[in-house]
């Protein structure tokens, strides 16, 4: 079974055409962490992580901080055993 061999990740930010505004705020921008999992067979995943006013915290400051801290952990595993690592991760 593959196993995890890599994981990149990077801001992206996307402007957008209007103005959002909630009761939270007001964005002009979209700013994300763009993931990308690379296995040892060569197939790869991507995934994006978006930032909130309804979540304050998840910047992407930590976001990046986080993932930083949890790729080692990650790096090795069998892709079957994801749900089960990723579980304990998000506990922690």
């Amino acid at each position: 079974m593959a196993t995890i061999k890599r994981i990149l990740f990077r801001e992206i930010n996307r402007p957008l055409r209007t103005t959002f505004a909630t009761s939270l705020g007001k964005k002009a921008l979209l700013r994300s962490v763009y993931v990308t999992v690379i296995l040892s067979d060569g197939s790869k995943g991507t995934g994006e992580i978006p930032t909130s006013h309804a979540i304050p915290y998840e910047t992407i400051e930590t976001i990046s901080a986080t993932l930083g801290a949890v790729t080692p952990a990650l790096r090795g595993m069998t892709i079957g055993d994801w749900k089960n690592r990723t579980g304990k991760l998000r506990r922690r």
